[in-house]
């Protein structure tokens, strides 16, 4: 999911950004050719690169490629963050325009079956930087590959929160992933005990009924 723009209006107010509502547009880039969305996602379109992975588009990997290995806009120099002038406002867009694009197009990649970027976020559960694991958690989620759904599971016994973030705790961002992973699973486990979510030994059990076959690389 793409949240950095509410990060940027929470640090810098609502006017830093003014592109259309982030769902909207979204949906529209839904009916949008291909060739429109490459032409999108090379300008650093965000929501552009990840409708190509979401479609699992194999004729924008060079595209993809080519975004993930760009280097990370460095952070603006703001003056003051309660009086942001227009120029400060275009420079904070642009930077988080370019380091979404970045994320999303790890994760289209990851999608479009390169395994060397799932692996990236498999290796990043166990991290002790907490803000990039709570990413690492929702990005599996975002790929949505089943294989990754026992690497998950453990997180679920986990409820401290990253530090200094306003993340909700791992294992409730764990949960979230899984049900985007395994939708039919999470409902199926809801129904049993409505109202609770499905605990660690729950999703170990659906999984031992069940497995997933195949590994990451």
């Amino acid at each position: 999911m793409i949240c950095g723009f509410f990060c940027l209006i929470t640090l810098f107010g609502s006017n830093v950004y003014s592109a259309p509502n982030n769902l909207h547009y979204a949906d529209r880039l839904k009916s949008l050719s291909i060739a429109d969305l490459l032409t999108l996602a090379k300008k650093h379109d965000p929501f552009a690169v990840s409708e190509l992975g979401i479609r699992k588009e194999k004729s924008a990997l060079s595209v993809l490629e080519n975004i993930v290995n760009e280097s990370d806009a460095p952070t603006p120099a703001i003056k003051d963050k309660q009086h942001l002038s227009p120029a400060e406002k275009r420079a904070l867009a642009r930077a988080w325009s370019i380091n979404t694009s970045h994320k999303e197009a790890r994760i289209a990649l990851a999608r479009l079956g390169e395994e060397k970027y799932l692996s990236i976020y498999i290796v990043g559960l166990s991290t002790t930087n907490g803000a990039w694991r709570a990413e690492c958690i929702d990005a599996l989620g975002e790929i949505g590959d089943r294989r990754t759904a026992k690497y998950l599971i453990p997180i679920l016994d986990d409820y401290s929160a990253p530090p200094d973030s306003t993340d909700p705790p791992y294992s409730l961002i764990a949960q979230g992933a899984l049900s985007d992973i395994l939708p039919d699973a999470f409902k199926a486990l809801t129904a049993k005990q409505p109202g609770h979510r499905p605990s660690r030994q729950d999703w170990e059990l659906w999984l031992k009924q069940n497995p997933v076959l195949g590994d990451i690389k």
